[in-house]
């Protein structure tokens, strides 16, 4: 009985040297996965864009981008592009949609435009 004891002691001891192997090659394992090589050249972020208010901004240049630019009286105005000029009612702050030949019914105001018009009269005189 006595050597069985000292054979199971042995096969205890072997098995537990060797699970204790295999957590110690299984924690290097991951540990050389989860390593950073800073040889390696970073992640490029992503360029961000414009912001929402900039956009809106720009939509709204570009909308009236042809405001003000009223031909001369004296010019054909059958000559003039298609677009949104100063109101020829001499209105402030209105703008109408001329279709390239004929003043249409469509018009729009801008907001706060006649404080515009009045700051601007105020820093003429």
């Amino acid at each position: 009985g006595e050597q069985i004891n000292l054979a199971k002691k042995n096969l205890q001891q072997a098995l537990e040297l060797k699970r204790t192997d295999l957590i110690a090659h299984a924690l290097n394992e991951q540990l050389e996965a989860g390593r950073l090589d800073v040889t390696l050249p970073g992640k490029r972020q992503s360029q961000g864009g414009l912001h929402p208010i900039t956009m809106t901004i720009e939509r709204i240049k570009s909308i009236f981008a042809g405001a003000g630019e009223v031909a001369d009286e004296d010019d054909d105005p059958d000559h003039a592009r298609a677009g949104w000029y100063a109101d020829p009612s001499g209105e402030p702050a209105t703008l109408r949609y001329w279709n390239g030949s004929d003043w249409t019914e469509h018009v729009h105001t801008i907001p706060g435009g006649n404080d515009l018009c009045d700051a601007g009269a105020r820093r003429a005189s």
